[in-house]
C-alpha cells in the first residue's frame, strides 16, 4: 500500500490463501478512498496507473523472472513467518531448534531470488529476534548471516531492532543489497 501511494509497481505475493485475500481487499479499500480522495498531496493519476498483481505462491518456489521482467531494477520489502507466537520466554536452546525450519525457509526464499536472472535488487527483510529467559535475544539474521552473504548479499546498513518492551517475538529490519555473484553454480556450491 506504501509502495502504491508512491505511485510504483506492486507485486505482492503470500502462500496463504487468506493473506492473499486480505491483501487484495486492502488494496482494493485504498484505491477506492484515493479515488474519494479530495487532497491535492497524492497524485491520483499516478496511483491509479500503477500495475498491481497480488496472488497465492511460494516464495521458495517462484518463478521470478517473469514477474520482474519489465523492471530494470525493484526492491523486495516482507516480512516471512516469525515462528509461533510466545507469551513467555523460551530458553536459548529451544528457539535456536524450533528457528531451524524457519532458517530454512529465509534462505530458501533468499537463494531462489538469488538465481533469477537479475543481477542486482535490494531486499528490505524482516527476521525474528526472540527474547531467550537465559541467554538475551536470539537472532536468526545473527544466525544466517553468513550464508546470506555467501549468496552474494551484502547489508546496507546495520538492522533496525522493533518491538516493544513486553514483546518476545520482536522484529529485526535487514536491508540487503544482491550484487551477483560471478556465475550461478557458485550460489548452488555455496548454499548446499
Amino acid at each position: 500500500m506504501e509502495a502504491l501511494m508512491l505511485g510504483c509497481d506492486m507485486i505482492g505475493s503470500d502462500i496463504s490463501e487468506k493473506a492473499v485475500a486480505d491483501s487484495k481487499a486492502n488494496v482494493d479499500w485504498l484505491l477506492e478512498q484515493i479515488r474519494n480522495s479530495k487532497s491535492e498531496i497524492l497524485n491520483k493519476s499516478e496511483i491509479q496507473n500503477s500495475n498491481v498483481k497480488i496472488f497465492q505462491a511460494d516464495a521458495t518456489e517462484l518463478d521470478f523472472p517473469p514477474l520482474f521482467e519489465n523492471y530494470d531494477h525493484f526492491v523486495v520489502v516482507t516480512e516471512p513467518y516469525l515462528g509461533q507466537p510466545k507469551k513467555m520466554k523460551p530458553s536459548f536452546n529451544a528457539v535456536r531448534g524450533e528457528y531451524t525450519k524457519i532458517k530454512k525457509l529465509y534462505l530458501d526464499f533468499l537463494k531462489n531470488l538469488a538465481l533469477s536472472h537479475f543481477h542486482t535488487f535490494t531486499l528490505c527483510l524482516v527476521f525474528p529476534l526472540v527474547e531467550s529467559v537465559d541467554r538475551g535475544r536470539f537472532s536468526l539474521y545473527a544466525e544466517s548471516v553468513d550464508e546470506i552473504r555467501k549468496l552474494g548479499y551484502t547489508e546496507l546498513r546495520s538492522p533496525l531492532v522493533y518491538g516493544r518492551d513486553y514483546q518476545v517475538v520482536k522484529r529485526e529490519i535487514v536491508f540487503l543489497n544482491f550484487q551477483e555473484p560471478n556465475t550461478k553454480s557458485q550460489i548452488n556450491s555455496n548454499s548446499q
